[in-house]
């Protein structure tokens, strides 16, 4: 079966690297290096905050037991705001129109946003900047949990100093390629810098890399910035960040990661271990 399959990758190999087609791509380049801009040499001091979630869980027969939780921390390693918890048994589905999807990835990831939010609301007014992992585009266009009323207020967070940072992106919405934008700005330039702002629907994106040579990052506001607010912004980002991603939310998510340890160390505690050991036994 796998060698009719890497028979199937060679073979296939043009029909699979068309989105890529060099002609394409040249021309994504251009325009990406058309609207990038090198940073000033400006440097800022302020207070950053790193927001971020995590979750994990361990399947039984008929439900899960899960964990989600979430940090707000500054680049001391100080905690900012309290850090949140959600732990339960569950069978994490959740409703799509008029059916019901059984999709725990979606469900966690979802309370764990949910949990960012609540984060936020507690941080924003004891930093300058919070940051917050992942895409602001992403939170308010997915309409996976409508009844998740607080996932929607992320579309009326209207500050300034609130900044959505993505590592990965398949956004298409600047450059219009086959690829996502993130794609064609990291092998469009190799300096560090930021592209000239996007407007979506109120939301301002650009594309930053905060090290030479590093990769690109894919940063939000909920609002609609100026260039000039934006580089202030970004230039405090880049100013405590290592290897080319904030410090801040380096520290979150290795202050909130949930481990299979950890997880098997709740089972434990909660005595679902001896749930586990009455399950049906294969012959």
């Amino acid at each position: 079966m796998l060698i009719d399959l890497y028979r199937y990758a060679v073979d296939n190999k043009e029909k699979i690297f068309k989105k890529l087609d060099i002609r394409i791509t040249e021309e994504m380049h251009k325009k990406a290096r058309k609207i990038w801009n090198q940073f000033p040499d400006e440097h800022y001091n302020s207070k950053l905050a790193g927001i971020d979630s995590s979750w994990n869980l361990i399947p039984y027969h008929g439900f899960y037991l899960y964990a989600v939780d979430g940090v707000s921390i500054d680049g001391g390693g100080s905690l900012i705001a309290e850090a949140r918890y959600d732990i339960g048994i569950d069978t994490l589905e959740y409703k799509e129109g008029d059916k019901i999807v059984y999709n725990p990835s979606i469900s966690l990831s979802s309370k764990g946003m949910i949990i960012e939010y609540q984060l936020i609301k507690d941080t924003v007014d004891k930093v300058d900047l919070t940051l917050v992992d992942g895409s602001l585009q992403a939170r308010i266009y997915d309409n996976r949990k409508k009844q998740m009323v607080e996932f929607y207020e992320y579309s009326k967070i209207k500050r300034d100093d609130v900044i959505f940072i993505s590592k990965r992106s398949e956004s298409r919405s600047v450059l219009r390629g086959t690829a996502g934008d993130i794609y064609y700005f990291d092998h469009a330039t190799d300096l560090a810098g930021y592209s000239s702002p996007y407007y979506d629907k109120g939301i301002t994106i650009v594309y930053a890399r905060l090290a030479d040579y590093l990769p690109c990052l894919k940063i939000e506001f909920g609002i609609k910035l100026d260039e000039d607010a934006i580089l202030d912004r970004l230039l405090s980002i880049r100013d405590q960040s290592i290897s080319g991603y904030p410090y801040v939310l380096s520290l979150a998510h290795e202050t909130c990661k949930i481990s299979d340890d950890a997880m098997h160390n709740i089972e434990n505690l909660l005595g679902l271990i001896e749930v586990r050991g009455r399950e049906v036994l294969e012959y």
